[in-house]
């Protein structure tokens, strides 16, 4: 029980590491779309 209870917590630790990651690529990619549009704009 106690294994399965630790191998749940690691999962957990697991995922939200995965989902943090996800969310600063997916933020860093929308504003580097931004920037160009921005220049694109400014031509």
């Amino acid at each position: 029980m106690t294994a399965f209870y630790t191998g749940v917590q690691a999962f957990c630790a697991f995922a939200s590491f995965c989902l943090t990651v996800y969310v600063v690529l997916r933020d860093t990619r929308h504003m580097n779309e931004q920037d160009e549009r921005q220049k694109m704009a400014e031509k």
